[in-house]
């Protein structure tokens, strides 16, 4: 028999002083599977504070994937690679994502250097911060997360994410990713 459970929680597992700081945590990749299922839980909620919002449908997407990964054990490791690409990547758009939000309305013309201002990607072990560098990967991220996202919006098929990649593959420019990624679907 089963029993059905009450769609929402009316209280959080952690707090909001706790869930922005194991936030930053996450977006680092210094979370425990444990503290991402509570991030996920207090993301699933209700109420979610203000600054906290604009992250709730990406870690609804990653709830939805842990789902996924426990009803087909055998690829795992497939997945995991997926999620640790897309972590990588989802952090990187983020911070720009983030920069954006806090901007002024009347401020849209702003130059890459404006929105982006704090970046950085670590590439070979070296921390680069030259916006101009690192534009194209900071712009190709935003692609690779902007085709993930309208997949994701689209009604469920049999394998979601086997869809999920497939749209998402359609904008990635990098070969390497895409490879990566082709490799998962098989």
């Amino acid at each position: 028999m089963k029993i059905l459970a009450f769609p929402f929680k009316t209280k959080s597992v952690i707090s909001d002083d706790e869930a922005r700081r194991m936030t930053r945590l996450f977006l680092d990749g210094d979370t425990s599977a444990e503290q991402e299922k509570k991030l996920y839980d207090y993301f699933a909620q209700r109420k979610v504070a203000s600054d906290l919002e604009c992250y709730r449908e990406m870690f609804g997407w990653y709830a939805g994937l842990e789902s996924a990964s426990k009803s087909t054990n055998d690829n795992r490791r497939h997945r995991t690679r997926l999620i640790a690409v897309a972590a990588s990547i989802s952090a990187l758009l983020l911070i720009g994502v983030g920069l954006i939000a806090g901007l002024p309305k009347n401020s849209g013309s702003l130059s890459p250097d404006g929105i982006y201002a704090g970046s950085y990607i670590i590439r070979n072990g070296k921390k680069i911060t030259d916006i101009k560098q690192i534009l194209p990967e900071l712009r190709q991220a935003d692609r690779y997360i902007d085709s993930t996202l309208s997949a994701f919006n689209r009604p469920a098929v049999i394998d979601p994410e086997k869809s999920i990649i497939s749209d998402a593959l359609r904008n990635i420019d990098d070969p390497e990713i895409k490879a990566m990624l082709l490799a998962d679907i098989n």
